[in-house]
């Protein structure tokens, strides 16, 4: 974990860390089928790293009685997809995570919370066939699929000071589109 050791030489400290990762699959499949090689991948580059970043920052964050923690998740970690039990585990997971160390950590001052997109325009969604898109639109009661800058505003909003008395929550950004 270098990566921190370099920014808190470079700056002194770290107040604010967005956990934004998730992937590793290989290709969506039926979990009857699924590799357990594969499940291992997509829960180290989903929630353990989650976690050991997590825990590269909050030693400085609990001695400063202040800090911001913010995981991304996802629309899939509380509404499961079809071939996809492997990725919606580990992001349920790092719900999970989320929840705990924000009780862990919310006496030292310090908000943990979770944004979960649902769909949104990127390099993925343009991968997918017209018929799998058109379906994610029309589960969307607003009625298009959200943008980059749709997840950004939320997550700018969590790590900033107008946050202050938000901890342990996620935050839905998935134009409406409930959840069974």
């Amino acid at each position: 974990m270098r990566a921190f050791g370099d920014v808190t030489s470079s700056y002194g400290r770290i107040d604010i860390l967005v956990n934004a990762v998730g992937g590793g699959i290989a290709h969506p499949s039926e979990f009857w089928c699924s590799e357990p090689a594969g499940w291992r991948r997509v829960i180290d580059v989903t929630l353990v790293s989650t976690m050991l970043c997590t825990r590269q920052v909050t030693p400085g964050m609990r001695e400063r009685r202040y800090g911001k923690i913010l995981n991304i998740a996802s629309s899939v970690a509380v509404q499961p997809a079809p071939g996809l039990a492997d990725y919606g585990a580990a992001k349920a997971g790092v719900l999970g995570l989320t929840r705990s160390i924000a009780l862990e950590l919310a006496p030292f001052g310090i908000n943990v919370n979770a944004v979960s997109p649902g769909p949104i325009q990127t390099s993925g969604m343009d991968a997918l066939p017209p018929e799998v898109k058109a379906r994610s639109v029309s589960l969307v009661p607003m009625g298009y699929i959200g943008q980059p800058d749709d997840v950004a505003n939320a997550v700018a909003f969590l790590v900033s000071d107008e946050s202050r008395y938000i901890t342990g929550q996620n935050l839905a950004v998935n134009g409406g589109r409930a959840y069974n």
